[in-house]
């Protein structure tokens, strides 16, 4: 997704025809490797795949990438890894360009993300620090690849739970340890 830059000033969802504008020399990068393949000549399927949320115990950032008010929408990397299978058996994504993303339990403003993470990790939601500037993040329209793809299969709340679990699992392996 960083190969749309700063989407704030426009209206969601963020869809693919919207023109590349990188925030940075990866999101440069993520254009003319796009621009890279769409040229040569051979099949393709191009997923911008949205941040990843990963069910497990992980220490969060010092500074959580997006504003506390800006509009993210992160996807469970499970159903990540679901799109990558699909895309492998679905001749339908050839010659697409297609966001990833985890959908509408997913849109929500950054302070709501980190407040539902750090509840599930029994941290203060009041003493997380977001960036000043925008990140590349924003909600997205992921209509087709979900049709095709059928990967959206986990929503926010199933994502806390995923996440719950882990944490539990985590540290029940620690204090046998």
């Amino acid at each position: 997704m960083c190969v749309y830059g700063d989407t704030s000033d426009r209206a969601p969802p963020v869809g693919v025809s919207i023109p590349a504008h990188p925030l940075d020399l990866y999101g440069e990068s993520k254009v003319e490797a796009e621009r890279l393949v769409t040229s040569s000549g051979i099949a393709y399927m191009i997923l911008r795949i949205s941040g990843i949320s990963v069910p497990a115990f992980l220490e969060p950032p010092a500074i959580w990438p997006f504003r506390a008010d800006q509009r993210i929408e992160f996807i469970c990397r499970n159903d990540v890894v679901a799109a990558l299978v699909a895309c492998a058996e679905a001749e339908r994504a050839l010659g697409n360009i297609w966001n990833i993303a985890g959908g509408p339990t997913w849109r929500m403003l950054g302070r709501e993300y980190v407040a539902g993470l750090n509840d599930a990790m029994g941290l203060p939601a009041e003493e997380a620090r977001y960036s000043e500037r925008p990140g590349h993040f924003d909600w997205y329209e992921t209509g087709e690849s979900r049709a095709v793809l059928g990967y959206q299969r986990t929503s926010y709340p199933q994502f806390l739970e995923l996440l719950e679990g882990a944490i539990d699992a985590a540290l029940q392996g620690w204090g046998n340890a």
